[in-house]
């Protein structure tokens, strides 16, 4: 399946699915949000094999790309996409250009910009998952106090996950480069 295709599936199913997606607070944020963004990412890839390839500044884009999932992740701002079609209409589109800028940027920058970036965003899932898990009152309406706890945990979970990911993915290319400077 070409890059389009699946891009526009995966735009499709987010849309189709979306009121059920939004049913839940956990569907919402895990299933629906990134679905989007990879829809975007996708439908970049296709556009660069098909019109060729197109540069995006990284700073820029990562100041972006940040600034959409911060969005994403703030209580009112996932009430309001249940709540105003207008909303739900600018999560679908920002989304679907964060994941398209952020694939064209992520494909040039340099080591340190996308540790920078995945460290910021393992710690925004951390500062967002605290959050919603110690609040002593509900911070979306639209969702059970206990949907916000389960988010809480999860988004903790995923960032100890991903940072023992990243440690472990950095002592491999480290003994990797140990290795093959021993060999040199």
């Amino acid at each position: 399946m070409n890059a389009l295709r699946a891009g526009v599936l995966v735009v499709a199913a987010a849309l189709v699915a979306g009121d059920w997606l939004m049913s839940r607070m956990m569907l919402h944020m895990f299933v629906q949000l990134p679905l989007l963004f990879a829809g975007g990412v996708l439908l970049a890839l296709a556009r660069e094999t098909s019109w060729g390839r197109w540069n995006v500044p990284v700073l820029p884009a990562a100041v972006f790309v940040t600034g959409v999932a911060m969005t994403w992740m703030i209580p009112r701002a996932l009430d309001g996409a249940i709540e105003s079609p207008a909303v739900n209409a600018a999560k679908f589109m920002s989304l679907l250009l964060a994941g398209a800028v952020g694939a064209r940027a992520w494909a040039s920058a340099s080591t340190l910009v996308r540790t920078f970036v995945a460290g910021n965003s393992v710690w925004m899932m951390a500062s967002v998952g605290m959050l919603y898990l110690d609040a002593p009152a509900r911070l979306c309406t639209s969702y059970a106090r206990s949907e916000q706890q389960q988010v809480g945990i999860a988004l903790i979970s995923l960032t100890v996950l991903a940072t023992a990911l990243g440690l472990w993915r950095l002592s491999a290319r480290r003994t990797i480069e140990r290795s093959r400077g021993r060999l040199a």
